[in-house]
């Protein structure tokens, strides 16, 4: 038996404000990369990366995992009515990636803002540093490290959860 996408996605219980929340700290570490980006040097480029992966890894697997865990009644029951791990992962996933996608490139708009607001000797310095190449491809690795971070810690989040459901053996009755 196959349960629509829509009524999974429903059934399990994600705050707006939680989604809100990701969006937000994607946004914060977002900006604070891009902004260190352009104050250090080639080889702490890679380390701001690496710590903007970590962050963006931590935050969205405990979101992700504390959302499904006060969804696990409902986990439960979807299990009972017969649908699947891969599709209840399917339904809840897109709407992580969403608001951190959204944060990300919030926080980059943000970060340029800050950087040209912020620059000491002139705009039109600022301007030119903004579009050398090396920021722009330290920009990309901040961004590409952002959405892996995103992506892993959510799917890793959302299994994890529904696994702890499985094991747990939780069982309600449909009626409750």
């Amino acid at each position: 038996m196959l349960i629509p996408m829509e009524i999974i996605g429903r059934g399990l219980q994600m705050e707006r404000t939680q989604l809100r929340l990701g969006l937000v700290i994607a946004l914060v570490i977002t900006v604070n990369s891009v902004m260190l980006v352009s104050s250090i040097t080639n080889g702490g480029q890679y380390v701001i990366a690496g710590l903007a992966f970590v962050s963006m890894f931590l935050v969205e697997y405990l979101l992700a995992k504390q959302s499904l865990n006060t969804s696990k009644k409902n986990v439960s029951v979807l299990h009972q009515l017969g649908a699947k791990d891969r599709s209840i992962t399917i339904s809840v996933l897109p709407r992580f990636l969403l608001f951190g996608f959204v944060g990300i490139l919030g926080g980059y708009i943000l970060g340029v803002i800050a950087i040209i607001i912020l620059q000491p000797i002139s705009i039109m310095y600022g301007l030119q540093a903004l579009l050398s190449q090396g920021f722009i491809a330290h920009s990309v690795t901040i961004g590409i490290a952002g959405i892996g971070g995103i992506v892993i810690g959510s799917y890793l989040g959302i299994t994890t959860s529904i696994q702890t459901v499985h094991r747990d053996g939780i069982s309600y009755s449909i009626r409750q």
